[in-house]
């Protein structure tokens, strides 16, 4: 049995912890800002390049639908998000460009952990420097192991 497909003990993983995290793609802050979230709800807000954001989508086969695809819409979407910011600024919203992530992993890896008032580990640390040094175990796009320095700039030598 595969311990993440559990909905059970998911479920009672989550129930003890004294955080919960949930990774979400694509949902933009305007729909966020209009969501009731718990107090407390802190936001790690990951930015990327447009133009990386727009080579990822059209060579991945998951993004087939055309406003996914449609530059125009990915950039009104981006505009909506950078004015919906202003509804988080009583310190809820961690913002992140992901080109400093890529090339300081650890340095901002500290400032996210402390923003979100979270206990910055050596093991914390160990993981991000194999994740994003290994790029020998990286076997497609899916993979958290990478070379993050080398693949921030890899869309303008494929860009499509």
């Amino acid at each position: 049995m595969i311990l993440c497909t559990d909905a059970r003990l998911s479920t009672e993983i989550c129930r003890r912890s004294h955080v919960q995290t949930m990774k979400l793609v694509r949902l933009n802050l305007q729909d966020l800002s209009k969501m009731d979230l718990p107090v407390g709800t802190k936001i790690v807000y990951l930015r990327r390049d447009p133009r990386a954001i727009y080579n990822s989508r059209n060579k991945n086969t998951w993004c087939k639908k055309e406003r996914c695809r449609n530059i125009t819409a990915m950039c009104e979407e981006l505009t909506s998000d950078s004015l919906a910011l202003e509804k988080f600024i009583d310190k809820r919203i961690t913002l992140v460009r992901f080109e400093d992530l890529a090339l300081h992993p650890v340095r901002e890896g500290k400032r996210i952990y402390k923003e979100l008032d979270l206990d910055y580990t050596i093991n914390v640390e160990t993981f991000l420097k194999a994740h994003t040094t290994d790029a020998s175990r990286t076997s497609d796009h899916t993979s958290t192991y990478r070379n993050s320095s080398a693949v921030i700039s890899q869309w303008k030598e494929r860009l499509i």
